[in-house]
């Protein structure tokens, strides 16, 4: 089987959104999942922890970096927090 480098969340999309709406279009159709396609390719390899309650902490959302290969959580780098180029 060929991987299609969307993993889980392709099979999500096929459960949820890939049935055609009546109203819609083949256009808006192929519109809506290349727009669908394009935020799981930006979101490659993240996940968001939800610490939603905690006895003596703060909450919130972290964003961790997710390793395939290894089946590893690590923290998240942005490029906002990546040195400047200068070159």
């Amino acid at each position: 089987m060929a991987k299609s480098g969307l993993g889980r969340n392709a099979a999500v999309y096929a459960w949820n959104c890939a049935i055609r709406r009546p109203e819609e279009s083949d256009d808006k159709f192929n519109d809506r999942y290349d727009r669908w396609k394009e935020r799981c390719e930006a979101s490659f390899g993240m996940a968001d922890v939800i610490i939603a309650k905690q006895r003596h902490g703060p909450i919130g959302t972290v964003k961790l970096h997710f390793e395939a290969e290894t089946t590893k959580f690590d923290n998240f780098i942005g490029p906002e927090r990546l040195p400047a180029d200068d070159h």
